[in-house]
């Protein structure tokens, strides 16, 4: 097959989302030099893990909702991560939601008794 965005156009069009761009797979093994066989297996196993990994992150997010929890995707100062990360060393806790969770509920019992 054709590699590059030129063959994707006359293909029919764009990757699907779940698949490395036809310009990172091919030229990937004519770079190398490792034989279509073994492009193929790496192609195939990046799929699957991939598929794989979209079920569990569904399943956790599933779990987590009936759990009464929501996501909730913010963009933050940069000092700001960095002052949660020193804080999430400290305490040692595995990721940043404990840390964002106190403070916002800090905030919100301050805010209610002001």
């Amino acid at each position: 097959p054709a590699a590059g965005p030129a063959a994707a156009a006359e293909s029919g069009g764009a990757d699907p989302p779940h698949r490395f761009p036809r310009a990172l797979q091919i030229p990937f093994r004519q770079k190398e030099g490792l034989p279509e066989s073994v492009e193929s297996r790496l192609t195939c196993n990046m799929s699957s893990n991939a598929e794989q990994i979209r079920k569990d992150v569904a399943a956790h997010r599933r779990r987590l909702r009936e759990a009464g929890r929501t996501f909730v995707n913010t963009d933050l100062p940069a000092e700001l991560v960095r002052a949660i990360d020193q804080l999430k060393e400290a305490k040692g806790v595995r990721g940043r939601t404990p840390i964002i969770e106190e403070a916002l509920r800090f905030y919100i019992e301050q805010q209610q008794e002001a």
